[in-house]
């Protein structure tokens, strides 16, 4: 399901089909935003770094602080996590942030309580590491250096307003998959990129899809 979900995703925002659904989308509203206005809707992220070796150090523009590194097998010193663990930290807090809001938004709403992530990445080091010594000959290497998938569980614990724990209804955990996977801009990147999105969302208080 999630391939297929992943498929469905990238057919519907490709090309000319994305402006169709966004039109869509204005039709129905009650308070009509034009097509440039939505398409001109922009959201920036600066961010500026300083790298020594293999470390780096970064400065948000929300004034957080980053630092990234790798294990010392492979030549750094292992005092922070690495870019690719980063990356992953992204999409699990990208998927938290957005479930709560599309539950919010969904009707009937769904109320977040937490979500527990269970989440490994996978990448053919071959895409970064093949042909070597480089030169103004050299090919690049035949296989992607991204991530090649995403495995794992996300294991959503939903409240009624009162505060007790309750199982979402029936058909509820699939639709706020779909719309965060869609929504979120990490995961859509990812799909995107041709990463294979291979994780199980799970109702921590009823029946999984």
């Amino acid at each position: 399901m999630k391939r297929k979900g992943a498929i469905f995703f990238i057919a519907r925002t490709s090309g000319h089909m994305l402006s169709t659904a966004l039109l869509s989308t204005t039709r129905r509203s009650a308070n009509p935003i034009t097509m440039s206005s939505r398409l001109a809707s922009s959201k920036t992220y600066h961010l500026k770094g300083f790298g020594e070796s293999c470390k780096t150090n970064v400065l948000t523009d929300t004034t957080h602080k980053l630092n990234t590194d790798i294990p010392k097998a492979m030549g750094g010193q292992d005092s922070a996590p690495q870019p690719v663990e980063h990356l992953l930290a992204a999409y699990i807090g990208c998927t938290q942030a957005t479930a709560v809001f599309v539950g919010r938004n969904m009707k009937p709403r769904i109320l977040i309580d937490k979500i527990e992530f269970d989440i490994v990445g996978q990448r053919d080091e071959h895409g970064a590491l093949d042909d070597v010594p480089i030169t103004q000959q050299s090919p690049l290497p035949q296989s992607p250096a991204r991530l090649s998938s995403i495995n794992g569980s996300i294991t959503v614990f939903t409240k009624d307003r009162s505060g007790e724990m309750i199982a979402m209804e029936e058909g509820s955990l699939e639709l706020l998959e779909k719309h965060v996977e869609h929504r979120c801009p990490i995961a859509n990147m990812m799909i995107l990129s041709g990463c294979e999105m291979k994780v199980l969302w799970e109702d921590g208080n009823g029946t999984n899809i």
